[in-house]
């Protein structure tokens, strides 16, 4: 999961050089194209289809919004909002990247209170009354 500001220009992003340049091109495909913005709650979704020298099946971009409005409580609802699209795309385990990007205007130990938080509530599945709970899984949260 990356993180990202509405900012004047997305194709310097600060994770774009950690990629390769296949996938760099895909994100700034993305961009040119008005489909990644940095929008608050704007949630993006690039599949791998083995095409890619990365481990992974899907890179999901969480809109932050501008980052003069950026607070804890926008991490902490970002957050959620990654856990249930990633829930939705069967996703089991989600890898977020930490940089000074997002974490710039905020204290590292509360940003990832607000995340954890955000991530819980994110996950969380009222099934008090539910009888058939073979939806039931366990999901990993990392960070590199």
């Amino acid at each position: 999961m990356f993180p990202i500001f509405k900012e004047k220009s997305l194709k310097s992003l600060p994770f774009l050089s950690d990629l390769s340049k296949d996938v760099q091109n895909a994100i700034i495909g993305m961009v040119e194209d008005k489909e990644l913005t940095g929008a608050e709650n704007e949630l993006v979704i690039l599949h791998n289809h083995n095409s890619w020298d990365i481990p992974v099946k899907r890179l999901i971009f969480a809109g932050l919004g501008k980052k003069s409005d950026y607070t804890y409580e926008t991490l902490r609802k970002t957050a959620g909002s990654v856990i249930r699209k990633a829930r939705r795309h069967g996703c089991k385990k989600i890898t977020i990247s930490v940089n000074e990007h997002w974490l710039s205007t905020l204290n590292l130990k509360q940003a990832i209170q607000a995340y954890s938080e955000g991530s819980v509530m994110g996950a969380y599945r009222f099934q008090r009354y539910k009888t058939d709970r073979s939806e039931e899984h366990t999901s990993e949260l990392q960070s590199p």
